[in-house]
């Protein structure tokens, strides 16, 4: 069955009355280019546009890299909210490095526009949700935050016709735990057995969905993506540890 093939009897399966529709990697389509090279990229870039403000992009990128560590880290043991902030880190990147406090929206607009730059709109996926004329909700476990997102949405995929966006960065709860779903459920006061979620990861956007109720339709990247994309993650994590910029354990 070719996609929307699936797509429609999965629809016809499920009669949802709202669609939740993952972001990126369903919606919005990353390249093989895996996250540690898009770091360095967005580096070299925010050190042009900081001009003589700049520490560097080596520096830049290095502390990225370990604000961005330890943010995680303090979301795994309980010590931070309930998921990681691209403002915060942002805010801590400019702490450390001296920059003032004006640089956190330039540096974010620079993560955006490289963002922008960068992916793909599924542009057959949202004329046939659109076709469907139910109420779409995306869904998104990512720092960035809503607005943020939304704007991403605004500039490539300007057709699709969202009713609502739900950030995992916003409210502190996520797709991977699922509290994200029932949350998305409680404020759209929509029973889960009556939502059909879309998306490209097995685990949260498949069997997380299915355990929390929900309905699910597994949307994975094609077999030679994820293949090219698990290659290049590993050659930069090798290339990222022997410079020190990311501990061996990673």
């Amino acid at each position: 069955m070719t996609g929307l093939a699936t797509l429609n009897a999965a629809l016809a399966a499920a009669a949802p009355r709202l669609l939740s529709v993952d972001v990126f990697d369903t919606l919005l389509l990353r390249r093989t280019r895996p996250e540690y090279r898009r770091f360095i990229d967005v580096a070299q870039l925010q050190d042009i546009a900081l001009a003589p403000a700049s520490p560097g992009a080596d520096r830049l990128l290095s502390t990225r890299l370990s604000v961005t560590r330890r943010a995680y880290a303090a979301v795994r043991d309980g010590t931070g909210r309930g998921e990681v902030q691209f403002t915060a880190i942002l805010a801590e990147m400019c702490r450390e490095l001296g920059l003032d406090t004006a640089a956190i929206a330039l540096l974010e607009q620079v993560e955006l526009d490289y963002e922008t730059s960068v992916l793909t709109p599924n542009r057959r996926l949202a004329e046939a949700l659109n076709a469907t004329g139910i109420p779409i909700a995306a869904v998104s476990d990512t720092p960035l935050s809503a607005a943020a997102v939304a704007t991403l949405l605004r500039r490539l995929l300007p057709e699709l016709v969202i009713a609502r966006l739900y950030a995992s960065s916003d409210v502190g709860l996520t797709k991977r735990a699922g509290t994200l779903f029932d949350y998305l459920c409680e404020r759209e006061a929509v029973r889960p057995e009556h939502v059909l979620h879309l998306g490209d990861h097995p685990w949260s956007d498949r069997d997380m969905p299915r355990q929390r109720g929900l309905q699910a339709l597994h949307l994975p990247r094609p077999v030679l993506w994820r293949w090219l994309h698990g290659l290049r993650h590993r050659l930069i994590r090798h290339t990222l540890r022997r410079r020190g910029l990311i501990p061996p354990a990673l």
